[in-house]
């Protein structure tokens, strides 16, 4: 584990971590995740891997058109390290001004709170063209991002604390009005339906298009151990 190398998510065990393609929130985003497994679980702990293609084709018409037409908003609210990483942790800085900087690249909104406290806005297409075969994928994190990601107790206790875009992490379509929950969880499901569960042996090393395919990780047993770096 070195500068560009890292232990893949730290997110409990027993949890999924839902289908996504890496940071297609980004406009400057990985092409290929390079994935090595140094400790394969005992139980469970598949990586499940999904062609975009195939499933922006699969994908119910009328989702699709509405995620197309009316595009996606990200909103990520760091609080000190309170609720999630700070924005310290995540950017690996102390410095506001590199935060500032990466977002005028992103071309994403920025709000500063007060504290550490820090509003980050993105606007995304739902699909784009790959760059090399100049085919459309379905590219985005709606259903990763959005609230019904949280377990239902979570989710009530954030939104009766804040409003929908002050919680960690949501998305919403780009004119602000909500995701349904139901379309989420047709775009979840479809993503599950379609994957190949790849079963981690010990010294395996896995190459994933990001921009073709979404990776995820089914919940396990033991210890687990995967390094991931991206290009």
């Amino acid at each position: 584990v070195t500068n560009k190398v890292y232990t893949s998510t730290n997110y409990p065990p027993s949890l999924n971590i839902t289908m996504h393609n890496e940071v297609s929130y980004l406009k400057n985003v990985p092409k290929v995740c390079f994935f090595y497994c140094l400790i394969p679980s005992k139980i469970g702990g598949e990586t499940p891997i999904a062609d975009c293609r195939t499933f922006l084709k699969n994908l119910d018409p009328e989702i699709k058109k509405r995620f197309i037409d009316k595009k996606i908003k990200y909103v990520q609210n760091f609080f000190d390290g309170v609720l999630g990483k700070s924005w310290q942790k995540t950017f690996e800085t102390e410095d506001k001004s590199f935060v500032e900087d990466f977002c005028k690249k992103e071309e994403a909104q920025i709000s500063w709170g007060k504290e550490s406290e820090l509003k980050i806005t993105y606007f995304r297409d739902a699909t784009i063209k790959h760059p090399k075969t100049g085919e459309e994928v379905w590219f985005n994190q709606a259903d990763q991002w959005h609230s019904s990601t949280l377990d239902p107790n979570t989710k009530e206790f954030l939104l009766k604390k804040m409003k929908p875009d002050e919680i960690p992490h949501n998305s919403f379509y780009a004119d602000g009005t909500e995701i349904s929950d139901k379309d989420i969880e047709k775009i979840r499901n479809l993503y599950y339906d379609q994957a190949t569960y790849f079963m981690w042996q010990k010294n395996d090393f896995l190459l994933v298009d990001n921009i073709l395919a979404t990776h995820g990780r089914k919940p396990f047993e033991g210890e687990r151990k995967i390094l991931v770096a991206m290009v």
